[in-house]
C-alpha cells in the first residue's frame, strides 16, 4: 500500500476513474471538484452520480471542493478540460510546492494561444517536474479495474520508473516515452477523427468509408506531429494510433458519439443540450485547423470536420468536396 499522497484535480468521469483505481492500493487519494453534489456523491455514496453514474468507486477514494487540502502532495494529477487548465492553474498555483509532481491528462489544444497543455503549466509552474499520462482508456472500464496500459511520458528530470512505482495500480500498465510533442499531439488531434469517424458512421456510409477515414486522419496526424518536431513512434503507439483506434470505433467515444449525432443530422446545438460533459474534439479542431495553417501543413479531414462543426458546410457537399480532390500518393 503506497503512502504517496496522490491529488486528482477534476471531478469529471477520467478524473474520478483514475482516482478510484489508483485509490484501490493508496488510501491517500483525494479528488477536488468544483462542484459540491460530486464531492457529496464520493464521499457519501461512493458514486459519481453526475459523470460516472452506474458505477461503484473504490471507499478509499475521498473527494473535497476545498483546494487548500492539497498543499505539499507528493502527485497532482490534472483532469480538466484544456480550455480550462489556466483558470483552474490560477485556483491552484500558489498552494503547489515546487517539489509536488505534476501530471496532465488532458488532451487538446488550447484556441486562443494554440498551445498545448504542457506549455500552459511550463507558463504557470516553471519549476514543478511535469508529465504527461495519455492512452486509449475509457473511463468506466478505468473504473472497473480493466486492464488498460498507457502512456507516461516525461523529461529527463523525471524518473519514469519512480512516479510509475508511485502511481501503483494493478490493471494500469505504463509504456514511458520523453516525446512530450508526440503524446500531446496524438491525444489531442484524434479526437477530430473520431468525431469524423462518428460522422461516417451516423450516416450510415459505411465501414469501408471509416476504415479510410481513420487511415487517412492518422496521416494527418502525423503530419501535423513532424511539423511540430514529434517522432512517428510515437504517433504510432498507444498515445496516438492506440487511442485513435478506440475514439474513433465506439459509440461509447464522446467524440465519436458526437460525430455520429451529426451525421445522422442532428444540429450540433440540440445535441449539446443534452450532455453534462465536455466533448475536447469540438474544441480542439478550429485550434488545430489554425496550427496547420500556421506550420503550412495539409489536413483535409480536419477542415471539413471543422466546416461542419462550423455549420458552414453540410455531410454532402464535404463529400463531394474531398472525393474531387486530385489523386496523389498515399505517402504524400
Amino acid at each position: 500500500m503506497s503512502n504517496c499522497k496522490i491529488g486528482i484535480v477534476g471531478g469529471g468521469a477520467w478524473g474520478t476513474a483514475l482516482g478510484s483505481n489508483l485509490s484501490i492500493n493508496n488510501k491517500n487519494v483525494l479528488l477536488w471538484s468544483r462542484n459540491k453534489k460530486v464531492v457529496n456523491s464520493i464521499n457519501e455514496m461512493n458514486y459519481n452520480k453526475i459523470y460516472l453514474p452506474n458505477i461503484k468507486l473504490n471507499k478509499n477514494l475521498k473527494s473535497t471542493d476545498a483546494k487548500e487540502k492539497f498543499r505539499n502532495f507528493d502527485i497532482l494529477i490534472f483532469v480538466v478540460p484544456t480550455q480550462h487548465i489556466r483558470s483552474i492553474l490560477n485556483l491552484f498555483k500558489n498552494i503547489i510546492s515546487n517539489k509536488t509532481t505534476i501530471i496532465n491528462c488532458s488532451k487538446g489544444i488550447e484556441r486562443k494561444t494554440l498551445l498545448f497543455p504542457s506549455s500552459i503549466f511550463e507558463e504557470q509552474l516553471p519549476r514543478s517536474p511535469f508529465a504527461i499520462l495519455s492512452g486509449p482508456t475509457f473511463a468506466s472500464e478505468v473504473a472497473k479495474g480493466k486492464p488498460s496500459a498507457l502512456t507516461l511520458a516525461c523529461n529527463s528530470n523525471l524518473s519514469h520508473n519512480g512516479l510509475a512505482k508511485k502511481l501503483s495500480s494493478d490493471s494500469l500498465r505504463f509504456y514511458f516515452s520523453d516525446d512530450l510533442n508526440g503524446v500531446e499531439l496524438g491525444g489531442a488531434v484524434k479526437n477530430i477523427i473520431a468525431i469524423a469517424a462518428g460522422i461516417t458512421y451516423g450516416a450510415n456510409l459505411g465501414e469501408n468509408a471509416r476504415a479510410a477515414l481513420i487511415s487517412r486522419g492518422l496521416a494527418e496526424i502525423n503530419r501535423l506531429g513532424m511539423a511540430l518536431g514529434a517522432r512517428s513512434e510515437t504517433l504510432m503507439g498507444l498515445s496516438g494510433l492506440g487511442d485513435l483506434i478506440l475514439t474513433a470505433n465506439s459509440i461509447k467515444s464522446r467524440n465519436f458519439s458526437l460525430g455520429n449525432a451529426l451525421g445522422q443530422g442532428i444540429r450540433l446545438n440540440e445535441y449539446l443540450s443534452e450532455k453534462n460533459s465536455i466533448t475536447e474534439g469540438l474544441f480542439t479542431t478550429e485550434a488545430a485547423v489554425c496550427l496547420a495553417e500556421k506550420l503550412k501543413v495539409e489536413i483535409p479531414i480536419i477542415k471539413a470536420v471543422n466546416f461542419i462543426l462550423k455549420g458552414k458546410k453540410d455531410l454532402k457537399d464535404t463529400l463531394k468536396e474531398f472525393y474531387l480532390r486530385p489523386f496523389k500518393f498515399e505517402n504524400e
